[in-house]
């Protein structure tokens, strides 16, 4: 019998930009490819790029307005969210008494949202993150007193499931990139100033080709990136144009001001990249750390970009980029825990 499985993404943008989108859509594909039939309820612009995917299994359940409520249909089907946001949203529909129901926990979204509204200054949208902030700390209570299975990628966690990175290959591009690049949803507030420092702090100085690279730029970060001849921005890339750019270029900057872990695409980057830059904040993982050049001060991105960009990367460089790349867990062994962990609750 065919497992089915409804999957509840509402919060979550389409695309491969950043760490916690490619961990849903490679999540749902891992499932797919494994014969899991999928009911994802999603957004239409999720919908739209799930349907390029060819993803077998999946019937797409969209809504038009993000405060709408989906019905999602009294069986036992199990029932995975996406973030604590989508369930605190829909728990009241789940009427069926013995369902299975999951959360699939990328960060902790209380202090990311607190982080968020510190980004901000005085207004609506900072007392409106705030709010927030405030909804999911009682969320995430909810669901710890409630004993609802969540599945976490912070390896200190009660079950711990890795993030899905899509199974990348190293594909190297020989010689030298011709310039810098920044990627992300530019749409969100934390990846839009990392994008503005960029350009303030340390594109103000250094004379060297810069590329902002990302969904939904704001008109505003757009006219910032075009002022300068040595940066610009390309906005709403296709998967293909992301990866050729991405391929070209020589540094790869990754600076984050929110908790550790909360955004970048590493195993995209290391797949088509060549040198990586960030901060303390860039990633966590122990793994990752060892192929990511760190720096914490203006002054330190300023030197260690001109340092990058005049070096071609080392065959010792790539052999420790493939070897890192091998050791992140494979979406197949992943989406093997997840469903054995899934489908022992509901027999």
């Amino acid at each position: 019998m065919a497992k089915e499985l409804h999957i509840v993404a509402l919060d979550y943008a389409p695309g491969l930009s950043n760490g916690i989108q490619s961990d849903a859509w490679f999540c749902i594909r891992s499932l797919s490819e494994k014969g899991v039939r999928i009911s994802l309820h999603t957004s239409l612009e999720g919908a739209a790029f799930m349907s390029q995917t060819s993803a077998e299994h999946i019937n797409l359940l969209t809504y038009t307005d993000a405060e709408q409520l989906l019905r999602i249909k009294k069986n036992d089907t199990p029932v995975l969210f996406f973030g604590g946001i989508a369930y605190g949203h829909h728990k009241q529909q789940l009427e069926a008494p013995n369902r299975f129901i999951g959360i699939r926990e990328f960060r902790d979204e209380a202090i990311f949202h607190r982080q968020l509204a510190d980004l901000h200054s005085l207004g609506w949208r900072k007392i409106s993150l705030t709010g927030k902030s405030s909804e999911l700390s009682k969320i995430q209570q909810e669901i710890v007193a409630s004993g609802i299975s969540v599945f976490s990628t912070k390896a200190e966690a009660a079950i711990h499931l890795p993030a899905f990175v899509g199974n990348p290959i190293v594909q190297y591009t020989p010689g030298k990139g011709t310039f810098c690049i920044f990627t992300g949803n530019l749409a969100e507030k934390d990846t839009e100033f990392a994008a503005y420092w960029l350009l303030e702090h340390v594109f103000n100085t250094l004379d060297i080709p810069f590329v902002i690279v990302g969904d939904h730029p704001s008109l505003e970060l757009e006219n910032a990136a075009h002022v300068r001849a040595n940066t610009c921005l390309v906005a709403n890339p296709s998967l293909t144009e992301l990866q050729e750019l991405i391929k070209k270029s020589q540094v790869i900057l990754t600076p984050s001001f929110l908790e550790p872990g909360s955004g970048f695409d590493f195993s995209h980057l290391l797949s088509f990249g060549r040198h990586l830059l960030g901060n303390k904040k860039s990633s966590d993982n122990p793994l990752l750390r060892s192929v990511l050049n760190i720096a914490d001060t203006p002054e330190a991105f300023i030197e260690m970009t001109q340092t990058l960009f005049d070096c071609e990367l080392t065959e010792q460089e790539k052999q420790q980029r493939q070897s890192v790349i091998q050791n992140l867990c494979s979406d197949d062994a992943v989406a093997d825990t997840l469903i054995k962990h899934v489908w022992s609750h509901c027999q």
